[in-house]
């Protein structure tokens, strides 16, 4: 039975979404090349890094893999591919199908997707933690160049938890909008340096074109608590309000420029060159991954012919990254105030 699809692919539910496949070996080669070429027909960005900009990644009954494990990390949905194949089957006129339950959201729901074709929306269990409601306006905004300003002791031990840069672009200036909320981890906190572990940031820098008699503008609040349901609540207000502001757009993938981070980021695209290698056989993938890896002569071997070899060189990179004394959300969540967002855009 030949299989409808959508026929404009700018209303497609797929378009312009960065989407990672972890299909295993479910799904034969043809069918992952046929699928891929869909989802790009869609418009869809097929990609072989997961980084906190990925919209979701399509996964068969093989949850539990190490790709997965990273995207719980980062707080990116885990959709089944039978999404995409229930979109195919739509009829003409309509174009999206439900994805909120091909959504999958635990070991259990997958069993359950695997019998009834369908994941409960309201979840089956009876113990979910309600969140308590806070109200924004009693918590105490202080300015950077405030003299009382709590401590924090964000060069040791501080990491970002989530971040996001927004920025409007007006007719004779561009004005960036940076949020961050900062954690210090429990086993790092310590009393004497540290007047809370969290920190919301919330920095607005305006620069002004050539010739303008004020080139910069920059103004950089803090929140300060203890209560991560306080900051995140919090954190979702400021972007909101941002996010809906005429004029703005997201900057959704930035990189940090810190020290110690770059290795971590060559494995990365190593592992992602690996991934290329194994699905499309294309010798310059394989010269990618030994330009960004060098390997001693006795072991630069043909990854082509070599399976196997290329199997573990996938596994050696994703224990590199699995055991790495980097925190993988200071990689891709981090922002570093110290140099200049205009130019961390470019």
């Amino acid at each position: 039975m030949k299989q409808s699809t959508p026929s404009t692919p700018s209303l497609s539910p797929f378009n312009g979404k960065s989407i990672v496949l972890e299909l295993g070996h479910e799904i034969g080669f043809k069918a992952k090349q046929e699928l891929i070429n869909f989802l790009r027909e869609q418009k869809a960005h097929i990609s072989y890094i997961l980084t906190a900009s990925t919209d979701y990644v399509l996964v068969t009954n093989n949850v539990d893999s190490y790709k997965t494990r990273r995207a719980k990390e980062l707080s990116l949905p885990l959709v089944n591919v039978e999404y995409v194949y229930e979109c195919r089957r739509l009829p003409p006129g309509q174009t999206s199908a439900d994805i909120s339950k091909f959504i999958i959201k635990s070991i259990e729901d997958q069993e359950n997707f695997t019998k009834t074709g369908t994941i409960s929306v309201t979840g089956s269990r009876t113990n979910t933690i309600k969140i308590k409601k806070v109200d924004l306006i009693k918590i105490k905004i202080w300015n950077s160049d405030d003299f009382d300003l709590p401590c924090f002791d964000e060069l040791t031990h501080c990491e970002i938890g989530k971040w996001a840069i927004f920025k409007e672009t007006n007719d004779n200036s561009d004005v960036f909008f940076v949020l961050e909320l900062q954690v210090i981890p429990e086993t790092y906190y310590d009393q004497t340096t540290s007047d809370y572990r969290l920190r919301f940031r919330y920095e607005k820098r305006s620069i002004f074109d050539e010739g303008q008699k004020q080139d910069r503008k920059v103004l950089i609040q803090y929140a300060f608590g203890n209560d991560p349901n306080e900051q995140l609540q919090l954190f979702a207000s400021y972007y909101y309000r941002v996010a809906t502001m005429p004029r703005v757009t997201r900057i959704r993938e930035m990189l940090p420029d810190k020290l110690g981070s770059k290795l971590l980021l060559r494995i990365i695209e190593a592992e992602a060159a690996l991934l290329e290698l194994k699905l499309t056989n294309d010798p310059a993938a394989a010269l990618r991954f030994y330009s960004l890896i060098p390997h001693r002569p006795e072991y630069n071997v043909d990854l082509i012919k070599n399976r196997r070899t290329l199997t573990e060189k996938i596994d050696l990179c994703q224990a590199c990254l699995f055991h790495s004394n980097i925190s993988l959300n200071l990689l891709y969540h981090s922002d570093d105030s110290r140099y200049d967002n205009s130019q961390r855009t470019n």
